[in-house]
């Protein structure tokens, strides 16, 4: 299951982060994939909106194959990716908040 992708009950496109479990050169690990949305297997099981007005989504991943050209980067830097886009959309909502409590 991939919970609260944010905008992704309007999307056409999702950005997820999964383990690579088969691969011809037998290489293991995490990859940043992008999976269309009506890709066979996915499922939005329920749309969350929130308080600014956005639809966001839960989705369910079941069999889900997705071609090595979906691939962002190598297998093992799905994960490390993830984090580093994580870390820098934190700072930038602390920064928003910083801004907004001066104003």
């Amino acid at each position: 299951m991939k919970a609260f992708v944010t905008g992704g009950a309007r999307a056409d496109l999702l950005l997820t982060v999964a383990k690579v479990t088969e691969h011809p050169r037998g290489v293991t690990g995490t990859a940043l994939f992008v999976i269309p949305r009506r890709t066979p297997g996915v499922t939005l099981r329920r749309e969350i909106r929130t308080l600014d007005g956005a639809v966001h989504g839960e989705f369910a991943l079941d069999q889900v194959e997705v071609p090595a050209a979906d691939m962002i980067g190598d297998i093992g830097q799905g994960l490390p990716r993830a984090l580093e886009s994580i870390a820098i959309l934190r700072l930038r909502a602390a920064a928003l908040a910083c801004g907004a409590a001066g104003w």
